[in-house]
């Protein structure tokens, strides 16, 4: 029997032993051959005992359990109005920052500490006058909508519209590509401040 078979057998049976548990279990087992890691890939175990086949050697990985593999939402945005950015925090870290756009002197982005309360895709945008504009190319909101608070003058939100300069009524607004993006990493309830 070939040094490696033997050292297979060995594996197996230890293997067996410290599986004792229950019928379709699986049994996970990294070991070292001549300086070198070779993943012990494991199959199903069926009626106590388990199949093993060795693999090349590999570098090992640690594996994530699958509740956490799923990405959290952002936990706060903060919008700069000196700096005309929004950055993304995921646990306290920022992510990602955008260039926006924010209110002119005379109707200014309001200063403070919100939540986003109502998101729309492909919203419809109603102008002072009470006009309608359905979704679409000539919609001023773009495709999509959050707003951050709601005030006796309005609205406030995020939507499309020119970046890098204070022009707006007072929303914040994003490059189209950019609010789509910012759209997907937040959900409301979302943190917003804005200093």
């Amino acid at each position: 029997m070939s040094k490696f078979k033997r050292f297979i057998a060995t594996a197996c049976a230890a293997t067996l032993s410290v599986l004792a548990i229950a019928q379709s279990a699986r049994a996970y087992d990294i070991v070292q051959i001549d300086g070198q890691l070779v993943e012990m890939r494991p199959t199903w175990v069926v009626q106590g005992q388990p199949s093993v086949t060795p693999q090349a050697p590999v570098a090992v990985q640690p594996q994530i359990p699958a509740q956490y593999h799923s990405i959290p939402q952002v936990s706060l945005v903060r919008v700069s109005l000196a700096e005309k950015s929004a950055t993304l925090y995921k646990a306290g870290v920022p992510i990602k920052t955008y260039q926006v756009g924010i209110g002119a002197p005379d109707t200014p982005t309001p200063r403070g500490s919100f939540q986003i309360d109502e998101m729309e895709k492909d919203p419809f945008y109603f102008t002072q006058s009470g006009q309608e504009i359905p979704p679409g190319p000539n919609n001023p909101l773009g495709s999509r909508w959050l707003r951050f608070t709601s005030r006796s003058e309005g609205d406030y939100g995020f939507h499309a519209g020119s970046v890098g300069t204070a022009s707006s009524l007072g929303c914040i607004h994003l490059a189209d590509g950019d609010l789509e993006d910012f759209y997907a990493q937040v959900e409301v309830g979302t943190q917003v401040d804005v200093f």
